[in-house]
């Protein structure tokens, strides 16, 4: 297990000692939501649960942290532990915008999201790929490659940028492997916007051949095939995932608006009918309140239901309409089917 070798410290303050959220759990921890998930499943992190009626919040003691860690970095691994195929992490550093305009940052942040949505879905047994949370950090730091790849336990790194005029887009892309600091692949692609999804497609297909060739075996089926889309209506979505991901009310309100925008340059671009219903719920939900789930949930679920009509195979919108079926509906066979 590659914990790194920082010493998390003790904290003799008891009333200090309690973290409440997977959040502030992976904060404490120096990982994403995701790692810390794993290790409870698989690593025996010490995780509390504690039931309300059908839910159940999550809670854990630093103390107890701090002693799993010192057990685990410290013990030799078990014959079954060392048997176990450790599945190789990528991390994809956001995207540089070349634009020279800073209003441009939307367009950049927004491609890295989806490009790491894609590659994410390829083939997620053999290659894991970390959230944007955890690499956003490193956004236009001039960061040493093999700091980060210790920091992130990454074994490659996708480096690259992006230059958008007009309708064209210009994406320069490498691919390292950080044990031997090599080059694996590196390309340009230049193409008109409307054909933003087929090259998305394109840079994760490479990706995932070039490491085919060492450790994963390459599963088209993670790829869309991505079809064309109104150059507005991606530009519309991508800037309604900014907002989204500011996860504030206001913010969240300017998010519909631009999935809105999106949907009605192209109707029938699911991801923007997916977006719209993440923000709706989002609005509804307790952390924010913003409006009373009568008020916005059935639209979020028509826009949810919409977004799995017009792409049954997308993650994304599977995921809206069970979240709502789930928090909503309390349709729990439903729910279960959809995730």
């Amino acid at each position: 297990m590659a914990l790194g070798a920082a010493r998390l410290p003790v904290d003799t303050d008891s009333s200090n000692d309690r973290l409440d959220s997977w959040k502030e759990i992976a904060v404490y921890l120096k990982r994403d939501k995701r790692t810390i998930q794993r290790w409870e499943a698989h690593e025996g992190l010490p995780i509390h649960r504690k039931l309300h009626d059908r839910l159940a919040s999550i809670y854990a003691y630093k103390s107890e942290l701090d002693m799993w860690w010192r057990g685990s970095h410290s013990r030799p691994a078990t014959a079954v532990e060392s048997s176990l195929p450790r599945r190789p992490l990528l991390a994809v550093l956001p995207l540089r915008n070349l634009s020279g305009n800073s209003d441009e940052e939307y367009f950049s942040d927004g491609l890295t999201e989806e490009l790491i949505s894609q590659l994410s879905r390829i083939h997620p047994a053999q290659l894991g790929v970390i959230a944007r949370g955890s690499t956003v950090k490193y956004k236009g730091a001039q960061a040493d490659l093999n700091r980060i790849a210790r920091e992130l336990g990454a074994s490659y790194i996708l480096d690259g940028s992006v230059r958008r005029s007009n309708n064209r887009v210009r994406i320069a892309i490498q691919l390292i492997e950080v044990s031997d600091s090599g080059h694996l692949w590196a390309d340009s692609y230049d193409r008109d916007l409307s054909d933003i999804l087929q090259l998305q497609d394109e840079v994760a297909g490479a990706v995932t051949t070039q490491i085919a060739g060492q450790l994963v075996t390459h599963n088209q089926n993670g790829l869309q095939h991505g079809r064309r889309v109104a150059p507005k209506a991606y530009e519309a979505y991508l800037r309604g995932r900014v907002f989204w991901g500011q996860r504030n009310p206001l913010a969240l309100g300017r998010a519909v608006t631009f999935f809105q925008e999106s949907i009605s340059f192209d109707s029938s671009y699911a991801p923007a009918y997916a977006g719209l219903a993440d923000s709706y719920s989002a609005l509804a939900s307790m952390a924010l309140g913003a409006f009373s789930p009568s008020e916005v949930m059935p639209k979020a679920k028509t826009a949810a239901v919409r977004a799995v009509e017009l792409d049954s195979g997308l993650a994304e919108a599977n995921a809206s309409l069970a979240l709502i079926e789930l928090f909503y509906g309390w349709d729990w066979p439903r729910a279960a089917a959809l995730f």
